[in-house]
C-alpha cells in the first residue's frame, strides 16, 4: 500500500512541476478554469489519499468533486465521493473566501459480508475556507462538518471536514 501512495504522490508532483515550468511570473492572481488538488493532511499521515477536481464557473462560484480512499488494510476500508459547490466572497488580502455545501456518498468495505444498503453512507455538510493563488499553485484551507443522513452499519454519524488542499490551476 505504501508503494501505491508513493506512486500517486510522485505522479501528482510531476504534474504540478510540469505545469509550473512555463508560466509568466507577472501573473500572481490567476483565474484559471480548472484545478487539481490533493489533501495535504492525508499525504502526511499516509493512511488515506484524497484528490479533487474543480471547475470555476465564474469569479463567484465553482463546482467540483473530491474522491477519497483509505490506504491501510488494517483500518476501515472506506471509499467516498464528495461533490461540492463553492460560493466565493470578496477577495480580501489576496485570499478568496468561500462557503462550500457538499454531499457525501461513502462505502464502508471493511466487512465484505455486510449488505450494500448497510455499508453505504449518504450525508450532507457545510464548510468554509479560503483560496490563495501563488502563480499556478493553489493553497486552500477548509474546515467544516457534515452529517450522515441514512442509517448504515458504520461508526460515523457526523464527519469533520478539515484539510489544507494543495494543487495546481490550469
Amino acid at each position: 500500500m505504501m508503494s501505491k501512495q508513493l506512486l500517486l504522490s510522485s505522479i501528482f508532483a510531476l504534474l504540478c512541476l510540469g505545469n509550473l515550468r512555463g508560466q509568466d511570473a507577472s501573473n500572481t492572481s490567476p483565474h484559471y478554469k480548472h484545478q487539481i488538488k490533493v489533501n495535504s493532511f492525508y499525504l502526511i499521515s499516509s493512511t488515506a489519499i484524497e484528490g479533487s477536481y474543480e471547475y470555476l464557473i465564474n469569479t463567484r462560484s465553482s463546482i467540483g468533486v473530491s474522491i477519497s480512499s483509505t490506504l491501510d488494510n488494517s483500518r476501515d476500508d472506506l471509499i467516498w465521493v464528495m461533490p461540492y459547490y463553492k460560493f466565493f466572497f470578496e477577495d480580501i488580502y489576496g485570499i478568496d473566501f468561500f462557503v462550500e455545501p457538499h454531499l457525501l456518498f461513502g462505502q464502508d468495505n471493511s466487512n465484505y459480508f455486510t449488505p450494500l444498503e448497510e455499508s453505504f453512507a449518504f450525508g450532507t455538510g457545510l464548510s468554509i475556507g479560503g483560496r490563495h493563488y501563488r502563480k499556478r499553485l493553489v493553497v486552500e484551507p477548509i474546515i467544516g462538518v457534515g452529517r450522515v443522513l441514512n442509517s448504515y452499519d458504520g461508526s460515523y454519524t457526523t464527519y469533520p471536514r478539515a484539510t489544507v488542499n494543495i494543487g495546481v490551476a490550469f
